[in-house]
C-alpha cells in the first residue's frame, strides 16, 4: 500500500486549456458588444466567472483530495469537506454511461 497521506492534485494543464478557452470567450463576448449587446455581456459574464474559478483553481492549496488515516478531506475553490472513516461503509465501482443505445 502507498503511503498515507494520499495527495491528488487537479491537472495543470487541462486547468490552463480551461483557462485559455475563457479567455477566448471573454474576447469573443467583446467584439460583439457592437452587434449584439445582450448576448455579448452574457458571454463575458458566463465566461469571466468561468475564468475566475479556474485562475483560483490555480492557487497553491486551493483544490485536491487528501486520504489519510482519520479519512477523506476534499477541497475545492478554498472550502473543505472531511469525511471520517467511520462514516465509510464500502467502496464499489459504478459505470455510469451518458449515452443512451
Amino acid at each position: 500500500m502507498q503511503n498515507l497521506p494520499l495527495i491528488l492534485k487537479p491537472s495543470k494543464v487541462k486547468s490552463v486549456i480551461l483557462i485559455l478557452i475563457s479567455i477566448g470567450f471573454v474576447a469573443l463576448g467583446i467584439s460583439l458588444l457592437e452587434k449584439n449587446m445582450l448576448i455579448a455581456v452574457l458571454n463575458i459574464v458566463f465566461f469571466g466567472i468561468g475564468l475566475i474559478i479556474f485562475i483560483i483553481n490555480q492557487l497553491p492549496n486551493s483544490s485536491y483530495l487528501k486520504i489519510d488515516e482519520r479519512g477523506i478531506e476534499m477541497k475545492n475553490l478554498f472550502r473543505t469537506t472531511f469525511i471520517p472513516w467511520q462514516a465509510v461503509n464500502s467502496f464499489r465501482t459504478k459505470y455510469i454511461s451518458l449515452i443512451k443505445w
